[in-house]
């Protein structure tokens, strides 16, 4: 898969936390720093790939059949403040969970860092390996010993789910493959924290077994993976039987969700009955679509509408996938019937060089409130004036932009408001308290008639 500078940015991520976590310094220590790092080929069935291809056997065969020779890469980023101030969040709470370890009883605690873990053993790919970001080993006196397994994700999108997360459950299987000859493990918990998204991190707690069990699930997985992949080598098509739609499509980022036919069907089962409905009525409506779809009944029947209602994000997303490999592919001069590339709406108007106009303007005589607009800071560029502070709470040295004194930001704090988010639509799954909301008419007393009786 082509990277993107949001992959790029996390991997640099990525490796200014190894740093803070190895070299024992915070994060804003290593701000303008440029950091380097490069690609490297991974393995074939990754741990990062494994919801999708444990799923959709199929799909690992097809991206592999269109795949390129592999590209070596180098590319360098500088730290920012925004991202080292999202790092430490995460540098924090590993700290954290190492002491905590400590405070539970742990005689020994071991932090492995960057750790390269072995998959071959479940993918069949000989010498394959997978990197945990952070493995924590503690040993108990009694004996057991307990693994932790936290894995630094720095995009903004949608939450990555822990339990049952497919990506750590191999990590867990590969750091049982170099350690369980050494410890006693009973028990693990595995940690996805995603900084950006929420600064707290999400755990799940399991017994050993559990990943005793998933590593004989995942070798199986992997056995039809290369059925698959043989299937197409000699037939040039995929089978029905390797292939599955779902929500996996989207939330794995499936190279090939545009042009799958399986999720193309999928799609076609999901909502086809209904645009049958409104077509072949020639309803143009909303009051006739409405009249249309209560006459079907189950349209607006409550476990009806949810089955639906959880497949449109992955609906919507191939509809957008869609779009994206149709761009491509008349980007890239080659025909899709049925459309063209057209010109579109020209952008916003702007100084082509910013510095000759401002001269310009200057030599008019324009006056300078008419030249320049003006508007306050938000909070958060405020707050970026403002000192920061280290676990012990006293402000971090060297912080040259600092404008603002604390008690100037405690007082400035006093003034800042934040709204409440809008009530979104959320599935039961998310670990968010679901909003309790009074019907309209419970709202009102029962108003007694001064005539009656």
């Amino acid at each position: 898969m082509a990277s993107s500078k949001y992959a790029d940015e996390g991997t640099i991520a990525h490796i200014l936390a190894a740093l803070c976590l190895t070299e024992e310094y915070d994060a804003a220590a290593y701000v303008g720093r440029l950091l380097e790092s490069s690609d490297y080929e991974h393995a074939k069935l990754s741990p990062s790939g494994a919801k999708r291809w444990m799923t959709c056997p199929g799909s690992h065969a097809l991206i592999a059949a269109q795949a390129g020779e592999f590209q070596e890469r180098s590319f360098s980023m500088e730290v920012t403040e925004d991202m080292a101030e999202h790092v430490q969040v995460y540098v924090d709470m590993v700290r954290d969970r190492v002491e905590q370890r400590k405070l539970e009883g742990a005689i020994e605690v071991i932090l492995l860092v960057e750790q390269s873990l072995p998959i071959g053993p479940i993918t069949g790919e000989e010498d394959a390996t997978g990197t945990g970001d952070v493995v924590i080993v503690s040993v108990w006196e009694d004996g057991h010993a307990e693994l932790d397994l936290i894995d630094l994700k720095f995009g903004r999108g949608v939450e990555v789910q822990v339990e049952g997360n497919e990506q750590l459950q191999m990590y867990g299987c590969g750091a049982l493959a170099n350690l369980d000859l050494l410890y006693n493990f009973t028990r693990a918990r595995l940690t996805v924290h995603q900084p950006r998204v929420k600064r707290e991190p999400s755990d799940w707690e399991i017994d050993i077994q559990v990943l005793r069990d998933f590593e004989e699930k995942a070798r199986a997985d992997a056995q039809r993976v290369h059925a698959a992949v043989t299937y197409f080598k000699e037939w040039g098509e995929m089978h029905d039987k390797y292939m599955k739609a779902g929500s996996h499509c989207r939330s794995t980022f499936c190279e090939m969700r545009a042009t799958c036919k399986t999720a193309a069907q999928a799609v076609i089962d999901e909502v086809g009955a209904d645009f049958e409905v409104i077509v072949e009525e020639g309803s143009v409506g909303v009051p006739e679509v409405v009249a249309q779809m209560k006459e079907h009944g189950s349209q607006f029947d409550g476990a009806a509408l949810g089955l639906k209602m959880a497949a449109v994000d992955w609906i919507e997303d191939w509809c957008k996938a869609v779009r994206a490999e149709v761009e491509r592919r008349l980007l890239a001069g080659q025909e899709v019937d049925g459309f063209k590339l057209v010109q579109g709406k020209r952008g916003a108007r702007a100084w082509a060089n910013e510095a000759d106009a401002e001269a310009t303007l200057k030599s008019m005589r324009i006056k300078h409130d008419q030249m320049y607009n003006y508007s306050l800071i938000s909070p958060t560029a405020a707050e970026k004036l403002a000192p920061k502070f280290g676990k012990d709470g006293k402000p971090v040295p060297d912080q040259p932009d600092t404008v603002i004194k604390p008690k100037q930001w405690a007082k400035l704090k006093e003034l800042i408001t934040q709204s409440d988010g809008k009530p979104s639509v959320a599935p039961v799954s998310d670990k968010r308290p679901a909003l309790v909301i009074t019907p309209a008419e419970d709202d009102f007393e029962p108003i007694e008639d001064d005539l009656a009786g």
